[in-house]
C-alpha cells in the first residue's frame, strides 16, 4: 500500500497550506460560535480541538517545504540565468531535509557521507555530474525483463555503488533547473540515505515528475522494485 505524502497532490503546497489554515480557522470559529449560543461547552471545545489540529497540520505542512528548509546549495549560473551549464555546491556530510513523517534515527538507519563540498553541474549535453562524474540512474539486473526485486535486497546490491544520498534530492528540489530532462520518466531514488517511516519500516525517497512539476516520496524497503525505478549514482557505467 503506498504511503501519504503531501506530493502525491497536484495542488501547489502554498494553496494546500492556505486552505488547511482557513478550514482550521473556520472550525475553532463553529466551536466558539457553539459555546456563546449555549450549546453543550464540551461539544464546542471538541470542535475547537478539532480545529487546532488542523492548524498544527497546517504549520507541519509549512516546516517540511523543502524550499524553506534547504540550505545546503548556492546557485551559478550565467549572467542570462537560465543559460547552461549550471554548477552547485553542496555539503553532503550534513544531515538532509527531513520530512514530518520521517526519522533518520535508530541503528538500521543510514546517511552515507559524500564529501562536505560537492560540486552538482548541469552541462550542455543536459547531464547532471558530481564533482565531474555522470549521474547515472542504475537498474539491477533483476529490474530487467519484466523482474523485479525487493528494496531490502536492493539495498545490498548497491552497498559498493556510489549511491547519491538524500542532500542531493534536497539541493536538486530546490533548483530544479538541474534536474536532467529525462528523469521525467521514472521514479529516481537516492539510495544513500535510508529513514524510518511513522510505522517503523524502512524507506528510501524518490524524486518523480507528475502534473507538470516534481514531487518527492518515500519507498519502504519491503516493497518490490520494478523497471521505472532506477537508483541514482556516480560511478562508470560499462555498457
Amino acid at each position: 500500500m503506498k504511503k501519504f505524502s503531501i506530493e502525491s497532490f497536484a495542488l501547489p503546497r502554498s494553496v494546500a497550506i492556505a486552505l488547511v489554515g482557513m478550514i482550521s480557522l473556520s472550525i475553532i470559529g463553529y466551536g466558539i460560535r457553539d459555546i456563546k449560543l449555549g450549546c453543550p461547552v464540551h461539544a464546542g471545545l471538541a470542535v475547537i480541538i478539532l480545529g487546532l489540529a488542523y492548524a498544527i497540520i497546517a504549520v507541519l505542512l509549512f516546516l517540511n517545504e523543502r524550499g524553506y528548509l534547504n540550505r545546503a546549495a548556492t546557485v551559478y549560473a550565467s549572467k542570462e540565468g537560465n543559460m547552461l551549464p549550471i554548477s552547485i555546491t553542496i555539503d553532503c556530510d550534513i544531515y538532509p531535509v527531513i520530512p514530518f513523517y520521517l526519522r533518520l534515527v535508530g541503528k538500521e538507519v543510514e546517511h552515507r557521507k559524500m564529501g562536505s563540498k560537492v560540486t552538482l553541474e548541469k552541462r550542455t549535453d543536459g547531464n547532471l555530474y558530481v564533482d565531474g562524474v555522470e549521474v547515472h540512474r542504475y537498474f539491477s539486473p533483476n529490474q530487467k525483463d519484466g523482474k523485479h526485486i525487493k528494496g531490502y535486497d536492493l539495498l545490498n546490491e548497491l552497498r559498493k555503488k556510489q549511491v547519491l544520498n538524500a542532500c542531493v534530492i534536497d539541493a536538486l528540489f530546490a533548483n530544479q533547473q538541474m534536474i536532467p530532462e529525462d528523469w521525467k520518466t521514472g521514479l529516481t531514488y537516492f539510495w544513500g540515505t535510508i529513514f524510518y517511516n511513522p510505522e517503523n519500516h524502512l524507506c528510501v525517497e524518490y524524486l518523480y515528475w507528475r502534473f507538470g512539476r516534481w514531487r518527492w516520496r518515500y519507498r519502504q524497503l519491503d516493497e518490490d522494485w520494478y523497471y521505472n525505478s532506477p537508483a541514482a549514482l556516480c560511478e562508470f557505467i560499462l555498457p
